[in-house]
């Protein structure tokens, strides 16, 4: 809220500037001799248009409330954008369409083929299950801290408190439920860097454990298995 006072008090005193920017050039006009098409002020050796100072001037003040009127808007968080017919189409045949406020956000995530199948919306995963690199195989010691951002039945987690931007997600994981879990006795996992995806840089450590067949382990699986234990849920947005 001072935020946008401030920002409402300098687009007056802009606007307040511009009025007497105008009266002051009046009254140099009314101190000038004309001489042709040129003005010259009375006293000095000032020579010049006052047409074309005074829309000089006046160009350059609008152009600082416009700026300040931008910063306004984006204090008072009102949207400057909105989704295209075009857009709103294609959001249209996708499964499970952002909200329009999302999709402005990370339009360009959501608009990149690499990312999201443009005629379904299916998210397209990193190659490598998300590993930067490859993986290496580690043991998680009882008592550790794990956690994960989405239900029981995914598979992947990191190690408690790990950045979310490192965590390189797809988007709807921004309103996931936040799960930490405790380690119950040792056990092995695959786990290794996580790679850069949609438009997020990762960086971060991953974790999944797979059956002999080569399936991955849901987290529902390893509770069920009590090599881990529930400690806390955060709900997402």
């Amino acid at each position: 809220m001072k935020t946008n006072n401030k920002l409402n008090d300098a687009g007056f005193a802009i606007k307040k500037q511009f009025a007497k920017s105008t009266d002051t050039l009046t009254d140099i006009a009314r101190g000038t001799e004309a001489q042709g098409s040129v003005l010259a002020r009375k006293g000095t050796d000032f020579h010049g248009s006052v047409k074309d100072a005074h829309k000089a001037s006046k160009s350059k003040i609008q152009d600082s409330i416009s700026r300040i009127e931008k910063d306004i808007e984006k204090g008072s968080g009102r949207a400057v954008k909105e989704v295209s017919k075009a857009d709103k189409a294609k959001l249209e045949g996708w499964a499970y369409p952002p909200s329009e406020e999302k999709y402005l956000k990370y339009k360009e995530v959501y608009d990149n083929p690499k990312y999201y199948d443009q005629e379904t919306g299916n998210i397209n995963w990193p190659p490598n299950n998300g590993f930067e690199g490859e993986p290496v195989k580690m043991k998680l010691e009882e008592g550790r801290l794990i956690d994960r951002y989405g239900g029981p039945g995914g598979s992947f987690f990191s190690p408690e408190g790990i950045p979310y931007e490192q965590r390189a997600l797809a988007l709807h994981s921004d309103e996931a439920d936040y799960y930490v879990y405790r380690v119950l006795e040792d056990f092995e996992v695959t786990g290794g860097k996580i790679a850069p995806w949609f438009d997020r840089p990762g960086g971060g450590i991953q974790y999944i454990k797979y059956h002999d067949n080569g399936k991955t382990y849901s987290i529902e699986e390893l509770v069920q298995e009590e090599l881990i234990e529930l400690v806390s849920v955060k709900k997402g947005v």
